[in-house]
């Protein structure tokens, strides 16, 4: 014998204005790692998240990522796979020793 429960209508009802579409229709860098191991190698993460980007210039993310690991960016096959790596690689590098001397991170 089953048992059926009568819903009670309420004497106050909540009423919840609709909310316009969105359109998610950018993805945005969340986090950048290049990181080197022991064996001299070089790794980089790269962590996206989707989003939008509001009339105010403030974003709006959703729970859609997007995740790229790169493991040993300086070996021939990925410099050969990745070939906007190996064009910006040289500058790159050439940047974070300038800088590190300016901040007297390195003589």
């Amino acid at each position: 014998m089953s048992v059926q429960i009568t819903p009670i209508v309420s004497a106050t009802p909540v009423i919840q204005e609709a909310t316009g579409a969105k359109t998610y229709d950018t993805w945005f860098l969340r986090d950048f790692q290049l990181y080197s191991t022991p064996q001299r190698t070089f790794n980089a993460k790269v962590l996206w998240s989707l989003g939008k980007m509001n009339t105010d210039g403030t974003s709006e993310l959703t729970a859609t990522t997007g995740f790229c690991f790169l493991e040993n960016i300086l070996s021939d096959s990925v410099l050969a796979e990745n070939p906007e790596i190996a064009a910006i690689l040289p500058q790159f590098l050439s940047a974070l020793e300038a800088v590190s001397r300016r901040k007297n991170a390195i003589s």
